[in-house]
């Protein structure tokens, strides 16, 4: 596989996936010039159970690391909730992709695709996003007309709006402040 590499504060760590069907990693450090080949089928039961429940963790966990959407707004924790279901779904399918084939969070259509699950139109996010895609192969258009084709049906469009009701029901019961008293802190009182 391609040499890949990892910046790190003033060191460059360079792995590269050993092609040999041993999932052998070679690691260096850039201006150390010696190698170490690290290989997995030496590694304890234990441990290789604790890497992988570590690698599950990472992979959820990143699918919310997003900032803002992509309209640019700031990301909501709903936002990066959708991300991780989506991501869990898809892990959860028995799918042999690590990726996912289609970035079924990341913005609106995530929660389009959480509402068609919800509508009972699919099992799970990953089985709604092959729905939109082959409502796109089938109509000739791109994602977000066949978003928003299922999203103004009855049935999702209903389930996105309770969604979003339990979204900010949520959300208003974590405020710990109210508006006036956060005026009040801006303007010294």
């Amino acid at each position: 596989m391609a040499e890949k590499s990892t910046d790190r504060a003033n060191a460059v760590v360079v792995y590269r996936e050993l092609d040999d069907g041993t999932d052998r990693i070679e690691v260096s450090c850039v201006g150390h010039g010696q190698k170490k080949i690290f290989d997995p089928r030496k590694v304890s039961a234990a441990c290789t159970a604790r890497a992988t429940k570590q690698g599950f963790k990472t992979r959820i966990i990143n699918a919310a690391a997003i900032s803002r959407d992509e309209t640019g707004k700031a990301a909501t924790p709903g936002d990066k909730y959708d991300r991780i279901v989506a991501v869990i779904d898809h892990l959860e399918s028995g799918t042999d992709d690590w990726e996912m084939r289609v970035a079924a969070a990341q913005t609106e259509g995530g929660l389009v695709l959480l509402g068609m699950v919800r509508a009972s139109l699919a099992a799970d996010t990953e089985a709604a996003a092959t729905l939109v895609e082959a409502l796109m192969a089938k109509r000739g258009v791109e994602k977000a007309e066949a978003l928003k084709a299922f999203a103004g049906t009855v049935e999702v469009a209903e389930a996105v709006a309770a969604i979003r009701a339990e979204r900010a029901a949520e959300a208003a019961k974590k405020a710990t402040m109210s508006a006036g008293d956060l005026l009040d802190e801006l303007v010294g009182k």
